[in-house]
């Protein structure tokens, strides 16, 4: 089943073009994690309103704003820079996530498969997103150029 992670819709005269993700249940239950742990309880109506309640498939990162979705990227990024995964990044370095059965594993090694996730998966898509602009500079130690970090 999994999860379609909607990071922006473009509208031309074609039709709509949509920057998405699918992530496998597994992978949904780290990126959802995040995004709950980022937003709540400080900012339930963001995550409210990224998480579709009526079709529980899909994420939508595309209905906020261009100052929700700074907000909310920057708050999990900041999650993700706090895992050992980022940090071996940091160094170079390539890194074990730990088990990969979810019940096996230890809080940090939840962290670092999910920050690992969110790198690899939705990172990508954020970078390209109109929303963050051409003045904001490349998130640190991004393992591609295409990362942009938004202040």
């Amino acid at each position: 089943m999994g999860m379609e992670y909607i990071v922006s819709s473009k509208y031309s005269p074609t039709g709509v073009s949509r920057r998405k993700v699918h992530c496998n249940s597994t992978a949904a239950v780290y990126i959802n994690s995040l995004i709950l742990q980022a937003l709540e309880p400080e900012y339930t109506d963001l995550y409210e309103k990224i998480m579709d309640m009526d079709v529980l498939d899909y994420a939508h990162f595309d209905t906020l704003s261009v100052d929700e979705f700074k907000l909310v990227v920057n708050r999990i990024r900041a999650i993700v820079a706090q895992s050992a995964f980022y940090q071996s990044l940091k160094l170079g370095r390539k890194m074990d996530t730990g088990p990969g059965v979810l019940e096996e594993q230890t809080e940090e090694q939840f962290l670092n498969v999910a920050a690992k996730i969110w790198i690899e998966r939705l990172e990508p898509l954020i970078a390209v997103d109109e929303r963050w602009g051409a003045e904001n500079g490349a998130m640190p130690y991004c393992p591609t150029e295409e990362w942009q970090y938004a202040d």
